[in-house]
């Protein structure tokens, strides 16, 4: 093998793993898309989780009230 056929097979090699390289690439940025797909669904979901905890607490203090009501017409 002289200079040139090795220099070629090298070539060769290189444009192998850089096709590899180009797939791999493009399994990564679609599995980045779908994380911050689910990262956006996530910081919605616990946006809407916060929006429930605080309904839950008026809802709480609301059913308080009605019970001293209550409570207090039974005296």
């Amino acid at each position: 093998m002289d200079k040139i056929d090795i220099l070629e097979n090298k070539i060769r090699q290189v444009a192998g793993q850089l096709l590899d390289l180009k797939e791999e690439n493009k399994k990564l940025q679609s599995n980045m898309k779908f994380l911050e797909s689910e990262n956006k669904k996530s910081g919605e979901l616990i946006k809407e989780n916060g929006y429930l905890k605080e309904e839950k607490r008026q809802l709480a203090t609301r059913v308080e009230k009605v019970l001293k009501k209550i409570g207090a017409l039974k005296v």
